[in-house]
């Protein structure tokens, strides 16, 4: 017996509530492989922005001298 033949045979057996949530599952799984996939969040930035970063300061150390802060005074 083929995988497929075993499928129609389990599906044939399933019952009616059980068909229902496969044909909406399948329909969801349809529809998500057909969706265009820019829809979802990249991962990684995209290419078109590459190289064109530019830092303009340094984030670790203060810009100004801690002797003045008002606040420590």
């Amino acid at each position: 017996m083929t995988n497929r033949e075993q499928l129609l045979h389990e599906i044939a057996q399933a019952p009616d509530d059980l068909i229902q949530e496969l044909i909406v599952f399948l329909s969801i799984a349809k529809a998500r492989r057909n969706t265009d996939s820019t829809l979802y969040k990249r991962r990684s930035p995209s290419t078109v922005i590459a190289g064109k970063g530019k830092t303009i300061s340094d984030l670790v150390s203060p810009i100004v001298d801690e002797q003045e802060w008002e606040c420590l005074k």
